[in-house]
């Protein structure tokens, strides 16, 4: 993984964390218990950081 593209999955998952904390959902995720929202959080960051093997 290259840099330029590294720095592109990073601003993207930042992009989602700062919507999911802006959006009306921040409001539903401040009553669920610190560890339900990691189970659902770190699969879709491990996916931003991931990607996709066919892409080269």
């Amino acid at each position: 993984m290259g840099g330029q593209e590294l720095d592109f999955r990073i601003r993207c998952a930042a992009g989602l964390l700062n919507w999911l904390a802006l959006a009306p959902i921040g409001a539903e995720l401040a009553t669920e218990p610190p560890e339900q929202i990691e189970r659902w959080l770190v699969p879709v960051l491990a996916g931003a950081f991931r990607g996709s093997p066919d892409i080269g």
